[in-house]
């Protein structure tokens, strides 16, 4: 059998074994984390005080699924089925968009509902929607359907998808492209803020990243019931089932190759893993300058790089609930433009 090591298991690393599975290969994931899941993975922490005897559990990455159809289809690979090992909830606002002078605006649901929550701000915005939404489609179409799965390696492939990109002026920025619809400006920071979600700046990020709100739209937006902790346990349970094996506290010190093709992995224990094929889900910043071999990094392209900003997250905990608070809330401070301006990076596209 063709052997193929994963490096990163975390959800793209963890899809791209179980494909790899499926078309015969013998799969090995290392990581060097103790468990699955990568920036998606999950913390556990006992309560203290008053909540002693309570365990609380975080996810550390993303906390909502907006495309189960790629999900679904790994499993299919194996004749089984999504539905069986996770339960899909789904969730209702979409976001609760809750702004600095008090208002709030729910997102998502069918257009009527959608256009309701637009004209408590703007009648004309509501009546605008439509329009918004078919060239939401139109980026949806080309941007997701079309070159969602084509490689762009070299200056030549994206030269050739430069003309679509230009008649759907992917030029403009998320917020100007919001902008151009509507007019006032809670509608226009709710329907822009998709960027953020990849660390992009909604008023320099290229506007081809509106078509999330179509994505939105084509699947709803999901919670699996355990957490996304719980999505990346059964995508390992399925690797396990159909031959995947997986090394957790396995640091990868840096990839062999023969010729151009990768040949050996070799971990800091000293263990080297033959394949014949190798993927790589860590950051490709450090794949680039660390882990392939001498003549291949790209050290000096890597460093003329700008990285896009990140994200800080704080957890807490509580012992109470509260029913005003939907899963998906996001607040819009008083400084928001601002806040992004300062943090965001000359790049109009960002590396993610």
């Amino acid at each position: 059998m063709r052997r193929a090591v994963v490096i990163g298991a975390g959800f793209g690393g963890l899809a791209s074994a179980l494909r790899l599975a499926a078309r015969g290969l013998q799969v090995t994931v290392v990581d060097r984390l103790n468990g699955p899941g990568g920036r998606g993975r999950e913390f556990v922490r006992q309560g203290q005080g008053a909540a002693g005897g309570l365990q609380f559990k975080y996810d550390a990455g993303p906390t909502v699924l907006t495309a189960p159809v790629l999900f679904e289809e790994l499993f299919a690979l194996f004749g089984e089925r999504l539905a069986d090992h996770v339960e899909l909830l789904p969730v209702k606002p979409w976001y609760q968009m809750r702004f600095a002078d008090g208002s709030q605006l729910n997102y998502g649901g069918t257009t009527e509902q959608i256009q309701a929550e637009i004209a408590r701000f703007s009648k004309k915005d509501a009546d605008a929607y439509p329009a918004f939404l078919a060239y939401s489609r139109k980026l949806f179409e080309k941007g997701y359907e079309e070159l969602g799965s084509q490689p762009f390696l070299n200056w030549r492939s994206m030269i050739r998808v430069m003309p679509a990109m230009m008649r759907l002026r992917a030029d403009r920025s998320v917020y100007s492209l919001t902008a151009s619809f509507f007019k006032d400006e809670h509608v226009r920071r709710a329907f822009s803020i998709q960027p953020l979600l990849v660390g992009g700046n909604p008023f320099e990020t290229t506007s081809i990243y509106s078509l999330i709100h179509c994505l939105e739209r084509e699947w709803g937006i999901w919670f699996p019931k355990g957490g996304m902790a719980r999505l990346v346990q059964a995508m390992v349970e399925l690797g396990q089932r159909h031959g995947v094996s997986f090394e957790w506290g396995a640091q990868v010190k840096h990839i062999e190759a023969e010729g151009e093709r990768a040949s050996f992995v070799l971990l800091q224990d000293g263990r080297r893993l033959a394949a014949d094929e190798v993927v790589s889900n860590a950051d490709p910043g450090f794949v680039m300058t660390h882990l392939l071999p001498p003549a291949m990094q790209q050290r000096a392209q890597v460093t003329r790089k700008t990285y896009s900003m990140g994200l800080f997250v704080w957890y807490f905990s509580t012992s109470r609930q509260y029913a005003d608070v939907p899963h998906h809330t996001i607040l819009f401070g008083q400084t928001y433009r601002e806040v992004l301006q300062k943090s965001s990076t000359p790049s109009s596209c960002p590396m993610t």
